[in-house]
């Protein structure tokens, strides 16, 4: 008996030592990632533990939810709740801890510890206009992918892109021009106020361009938050039966980043005069329990897209974030998911960054 009490007491403290070392490491990357923000990977990088230690605790992270699409994707704590960003819990091996890195319960048995280290060196690499946060196992040639990638021939007749949003009811910060009755914390079912009506931007500036948009403006995220991925993908599914021309789909979202103190931050860049809310690509991939084949060739039409941007409106973009789900972007070859800002944000500074998107979406593939 004695010894079965020495072995459990034992085991109790050999899984302390793991979780501390892995939250040390959590701790690590995000401190690393709020001081890219900053511009100052480097200096936070050569931070000791200890001091990383007192400036982690209480922080959110900010990585949204990899929701599982097979039906799967776990609900808010509440129907009311609505934050994207959850603290690091007190379980590494957590399902909430697993969404907050990027992981899917069914994910590959990868140590979070390795992958988080060639996270942390991913981070810092950085060219041609190229940021990755891999953000899963699977090893990225850049310009391998990027060669083999081949942009949407959208020369034919009908529809070649679709607009949709998982989660329609995202919203911005309210500002006098645009008010909004919210349904939850920075969300709102007013479709003129939300995503929704970025997603009209883009649409509406393709369309100018001469690139014919399906848009589809249906709220997938309320009243039931649970399960919104697989009632986009049917409604995706749909609307590719009805107009098998489309060649690429865009899911637009916006992110939400808490700092320590429970503000909202803001994300954004000056250009040409004018606050445009920063972007962030967000690619799916194979890492997670669900078939992806061609995520690698989303992965390179979205490079290209980051590399056209930050060429020419340099600081629009947030690194591209590669993740184990993998989002409905199986669907089409060109599949990508689009961040446009914040909950910090305005809608106002998310519109001018629609129309900087379009124009250089529009651009790649009227080339």
């Amino acid at each position: 008996m004695k010894r079965k009490r020495r072995n459990a007491k034992r085991g109790r403290s050999i899984k302390r030592k793991i979780f501390n070392s892995a939250t040390y490491l959590a701790a690590a990357l995000v401190i690393l990632s709020l001081n890219l923000l900053e511009g100052d990977a480097f200096a936070a990088a050569a931070r000791n533990a200890e001091e990383n230690k007192k400036i982690i605790e209480g922080f959110l992270a900010s990585f949204k939810e990899a929701e599982d699409m097979s039906n799967q994707d776990t609900p808010p704590t509440s129907p009311e709740d609505t934050i994207e960003h959850r603290a690091i819990g007190s379980k590494v091996a957590e399902k909430e801890d697993a969404e907050i890195f990027g992981y899917l319960e069914s994910a590959p048995e990868t140590p979070l510890i390795e992958n988080e280290l060639k996270f942390l060196k991913e981070s810092l690499e950085k060219k041609d206009n190229i940021e990755i946060n891999n953000q899963t196992d699977r090893e990225i040639n850049v310009p391998q992918i990027m060669a083999a990638a081949e942009e949407p021939d959208i020369s034919g007749a009908g529809a070649q892109i679709l607009i949709v949003h998982t989660h329609a009811s995202e919203a911005y910060t309210r500002t006098d021009r645009y008010s909004y009755e919210p349904h939850g914390e920075d969300r709102t079912l007013d479709k003129s106020m939300s995503v929704v009506r970025v997603g009209d931007e883009i649409a509406r500036v393709l369309k100018e361009n001469g690139i014919p948009v399906v848009h589809i403006t249906e709220i997938f995220d309320s009243p039931t938050y649970s399960g919104s991925y697989q009632r986009s993908l049917d409604a995706i599914e749909d609307a590719i039966k009805e107009n098998p021309s489309i060649k690429m789909v865009i899911d637009v979202h916006r992110d939400a980043v808490i700092t320590k103190s429970g503000e909202k931050k803001s994300m954004s860049k000056d250009i040409d005069g004018k606050t445009a809310a920063q972007m962030m690509l967000v690619i799916g991939s194979d890492a997670g329990k669900l078939s992806h084949p061609n995520w690698k060739s989303n992965l390179g039409f979205a490079l290209k897209i980051q590399e056209r941007l930050e060429r020419d409106h340099p600081g629009i973009m947030r690194p591209v974030n590669v993740r184990a789900a993998r989002f409905n972007q199986h669907v089409t070859k060109a599949s990508i998911l689009l961040e446009v800002g914040t909950s910090g944000n305005t809608l106002e500074q998310a519109l001018v960054s629609a129309e900087i998107f379009a124009n250089a979406l529009s651009d790649i593939l009227l080339k």
